[in-house]
């Protein structure tokens, strides 16, 4: 799989979840390894591990030797069991969003140059550096 970004080429391969970044001529490899998390009834501890998709960790010990931590007082034959967690999903706010809960968003045109992305009413496109006429009305917008 092959995808681009910025001008950068990222390169991802299943088998052994390693991405390889290629930047101006430079390469770097990365573990891409999925996390998950263990759940102990024993101690009632979970842990965080870092292991590729086809490991399956069943007992405390498997788990501590994977993540390098003590033992402690649990019986390394204590079962574990994985903890199913949903994924997040994160969507970017349009402009009209921002716009309604009252936020400005200014984007950077040139020296001293702002658009108003969320111009409302008598408010600007475009802020000038030095124009007091051009910036946003934030003195509507937020109360005391």
């Amino acid at each position: 799989m092959t995808a681009m970004d910025g001008g950068n080429a990222v390169f991802a391969g299943a088998k052994n979840c390693s991405i390889i970044v290629l930047s101006n001529n430079e390469y770097q490899n990365i573990d891409a390894m999925p996390n998950y998390d263990y759940f102990c009834e024993t101690n009632d501890i979970t842990v965080e591990v870092n292991h590729d998709i086809n490991t399956k960790l069943k007992t405390w010990g498997e788990v501590c030797f994977a993540t390098q931590t003590p033992l402690g007082d649990t019986d390394m034959l204590a079962p574990v069991r994985l903890v199913i967690r949903p994924i997040a999903i994160n969507v970017p706010t349009g402009n009209s969003k921002l716009k309604e809960h009252g936020f400005t968003k200014l984007v950077k045109r040139d020296d001293g140059v702002y658009e108003n992305m969320t111009a409302t009413g008598s408010e600007k496109r475009y802020m000038k550096a030095g124009d007091k006429s051009s910036m946003p009305h934030l003195h509507k917008k937020i109360s005391s």
